[in-house]
């Protein structure tokens, strides 16, 4: 990623605005945060799969800060090890990232996936869990 980001002038451009009020997971502290205007983070797309009663999403999008500490789905805890091994500490998945709750907000955020995903250093697909 390195070399590519070092060597590759097009890998290096950026045709998408910042995202508003976007968040990524910081893979060392594994809280969600607001994300920083030039913080690099690796984009995870996967499916869902079951959602579970301690699955840390919350009603608060007013939340500066939301804990994972607890036990995460096998694809985001696989996903923030790959972050770490690449050299990237942040990475943005829709389920951690994205308001569930506030249609609005939610809606708002959804428009601005291509951004997302056009920012991010790399993104990886998760086939399964």
């Amino acid at each position: 990623l390195s070399q590519c980001a070092k060597n590759h002038s097009v890998c290096r451009m950026t045709t998408h605005k910042f995202p508003i009020d976007a968040k990524v997971i910081d893979c060392h502290s594994r809280k969600v945060v607001a994300m920083k205007r030039h913080d690099r983070y690796l984009a995870l797309s996967y499916v869902w799969g079951a959602q579970s009663a301690n699955d840390g999403l919350s009603a608060d999008s007013n939340q500066v800060t939301m804990d994972l500490s607890f036990l995460l789905p096998r694809t985001i805890d696989d996903a923030i090890f790959v972050t770490i091994k690449l050299g990237l500490r942040y990475l943005w998945c829709d389920r951690y990232c994205l308001e569930q709750y506030h249609s609005a907000d939610k809606r708002h955020q959804i428009n601005q996936m291509a951004s997302v995903y056009n920012r991010a250093v790399t993104a990886i697909c998760a086939l399964g869990a």
